[in-house]
């Protein structure tokens, strides 16, 4: 009865574990990041402006709050 051994050394088994990482990381390097439900800055100088900045940070849509001291963005 013949045995076969098998050594594994560091480097091998260091291959393997990037390997594997590599394989299960997400393939799309555009998704999407989590997007918060509000997001408010500072400053709001028009409804108008507000929502263009809101949609260029793709929030669905930006208000004025507090007397257009802060600009608002909705993500639902």
């Amino acid at each position: 009865m013949e045995y076969t051994v098998f050594i594994f050394t560091r480097q091998f088994l260091l291959s393997l574990f990037v390997i594997c990482l590599l394989v299960s990381a997400p393939i799309s390097a555009e998704e999407m990041q989590r997007i918060e439900t509000e997001y408010c800055r500072s400053g709001c100088k028009s409804i108008h402006i507000c929502n263009q900045i809101c949609k260029a940070d793709r929030y669905i849509s930006g208000t004025c709050k507090r007397n257009h001291t802060f600009c608002c963005c909705r993500a639902l």
